[in-house]
């Protein structure tokens, strides 16, 4: 019995091709609004929650953005005080995505300010890779956090309609902890 009555089954379209063209440069938007600070908001192309290197653009995340000890946090909030806050993430999405970066700027700082700092820091990062233990403490705090999320029936259930939707397989959830243990 069909609980939407008399209505008859439709197939699925098939998905359009989300494919972008080729990027070749920098693109920048400037938007002028009534606030007390700047911000500045930052994106990156990001792969697909399935493709391999997701779990580490989530550990760089983790690295630069991840609380109060973290590498920007610590540049741009509390040692130059430019901004009150500062955050990024790689949003693991069935198709690729976006590494964003986000800072809120304190009154009377510009955004070039904190966008140079950043800039600092990303050429820190590719040009001297974390320590072995800053890099284990940052997984570590991936894993736990991922297994936090599992804690309860509402989290599994989550996740794994997530992972179905998102990468086309719930079975892939349980690689997750994995990968972030594979990271050197």
């Amino acid at each position: 019995v069909s609980r939407y009555g008399r209505m008859a089954p439709q197939p699925i379209p098939e998905e359009a091709d989300r494919a972008e063209p080729a990027q070749t440069e920098e693109r920048r938007a400037r938007f002028i609004k009534p606030t007390q600070t700047e911000q500045l908001q930052i994106a990156y192309h990001a792969p697909s929650l399935s493709h391999p290197e997701q779990a580490t653009l989530e550990v760089v995340a983790e690295l630069l953005f991840g609380g109060p000890g973290s590498r920007l946090y610590r540049a741009l909030v509390a040692e130059r005080e430019i901004c009150s806050g500062v955050g990024g993430f790689a949003r693991g999405l069935a198709h690729p995505g976006l590494f964003e970066i986000h800072a809120v700027l304190k009154r009377g700082r510009a955004a070039e300010e904190a966008e140079a700092v950043l800039y600092e820091e990303l050429e820190r990062l590719c040009s001297m890779p974390p320590a072995r233990d800053e890099l284990e403490r940052v997984c570590a705090r991936l894993e736990a956090g991922f297994l936090w999320e599992l804690r309860d029936a509402s989290g599994k259930a989550q996740a794994l309609g997530h992972f179905e939707v998102t990468a086309g397989d719930f079975r892939r959830l349980f690689e997750v902890a994995e990968r972030y243990r594979r990271i050197d």
